[in-house]
């Protein structure tokens, strides 16, 4: 049990490691485990929060890679943007690719029904107009007015006729798999197979690790790192009252 709530609290905070760590540390001094397990949860509680923190959100100069592709790393204090995304997740698309191809790298869609999870991803599309116009000379060697920005701005939030949606990279596979874990808090080893993404619901965590740019747009690149896998949520019909 107490290993389950230990995968469930370092998923919620998006780290593994450290809950694993303190696991150890319980079963050498299992005297500790009365202070541990509230400070392991004060801790991963502030770093998360910390993370999220737009205030102390930085985009590095721009850098270009051997492939020739522009982008600024995103920051928060020296440490990676990650956060919770939402709950209840559902995806239309599952982690495909372009061409159809096996590759360990993929888009994957989540739609928008969450009032609190579209605010978050609003705030954040804020705050990179703002941040980008005040800094465009800086990241994009031009100095740029909001509404020039905003015309070349990819945003993380895409409307389709009255849906909302965004779309995240993952990789499903190799050393920087995201990682997948059932509603009992244990890690699942395999991603769920083609053609079944869209059976479940999910509990997401993400990164923002850059500012791409390309032929004169940009935007932010939203990342997933870790998902919670359940069935989706329905209501039953035999508890219904009948009218």
């Amino acid at each position: 049990m107490i290993t389950n709530i230990l995968g469930r609290a370092s998923f919620e905070a998006g780290y593994a490691n450290p809950a694993m760590w303190v696991w150890g540390s319980w079963v050498t001094e299992p005297k500790r485990l009365t202070w541990l397990l509230p400070t392991c949860g004060r801790i991963l509680k502030k770093k998360v929060r910390c993370l999220y923190k737009m205030d102390h959100w930085h985009l590095a100069e721009p850098a270009v890679s051997a492939k020739g592709s522009k982008a600024c790393q995103l920051t928060a204090k020296n440490q990676p943007v990650r956060f919770q995304l939402g709950s209840g997740l559902r995806t239309r698309f599952g982690a495909s690719t372009f061409d159809k191809i096996d590759v360990a790298r993929r888009s994957l869609d989540f739609d928008l029904d969450n009032a609190e999870t579209l605010a978050k991803l609003q705030e954040i599309d804020d705050w990179a107009l703002n941040y980008i116009t005040e800094h465009s000379e800086r990241l994009l060697k031009k100095t740029l007015s909001r509404i020039d920005v905003q015309n070349n701005y990819n945003p993380l939030i895409k409307q389709y006729g009255s849906s909302n949606s965004c779309k995240t990279k993952i990789n499903i596979r190799g050393s920087r798999s995201a990682t997948f874990w059932n509603e009992k808090g244990e890690q699942i080893l395999d991603p769920p197979a083609d053609g079944t993404w869209q059976d479940f619901a999910y509990q997401a965590h993400v990164s923002i690790p850059q500012l791409w740019i390309m032929a004169g747009s940009f935007g932010l690149l939203l990342e997933t790192t870790a998902l919670m896998l359940s069935a989706p949520s329905a209501i039953n019909p035999f508890e219904q009252k009948a009218a």
